[in-house]
């Protein structure tokens, strides 16, 4: 317990105990409000780049999202125009293809024809009459079907008889 003698008198030139009591939890206090105010600013910060995320990740999901629905249409599309068969008479000759092979190649003539802004022969059937060799639309269908040139020809067309004869 204190005595009044533990106290030096401020006439002396010395400093209360009670001042320097004070004095230290001033400082104290000044250097807790400025930890405070740095994590505060560190709050703020992380609390802004939070939110910025937050808001990146929400306009990707939506992307995701459409760009998803839009695979989904496109596939459903394939789906529908594999399932409608297209019944061609070439020369004589009776085929029956799917409609996505026949668009397959945008810009193609079957593609192009297949829109529907063209009028096309039909013959008593109902099928696309298209005068040319079956036997060399073969390797056109080939070639539809898989975007490659036939290895070999199935038979040899009127074009390469006529060159060995």
């Amino acid at each position: 317990r204190p005595t009044p003698e533990d106290h030096v008198n401020a006439d002396d030139g010395n400093v209360d105990d009670d001042d320097d009591d004070a004095h230290d939890a001033m400082e104290e206090m000044d250097a807790i409000m400025r930890q405070f105010d740095v994590f505060r600013r560190a709050f703020f910060d992380l609390h802004g780049r939070c939110r910025r995320t937050m808001d990146r990740l929400r306009r990707e999901r939506v992307v995701a999202k459409e760009r998803r629905e839009q695979s989904l249409r496109r596939v459903q599309e394939m789906q529908d125009a594999a399932r409608r068969r297209v019944r061609l008479n070439v020369g004589g000759v009776l085929f029956e293809v799917s409609e996505a092979v026949l668009k397959k190649h945008t810009g193609s003539y079957f593609s192009v024809l297949l829109e529907g802004n063209f009028s096309v022969d039909l013959d008593e059937s109902g099928a696309i009459f298209i005068d040319r060799d079956p036997i060399v639309f073969r390797d056109v269908l080939y070639y539809l079907r898989t975007g490659e040139v036939p290895p070999v020809p199935s038979r040899p067309c009127a074009t390469c008889y006529a060159a060995r004869v």
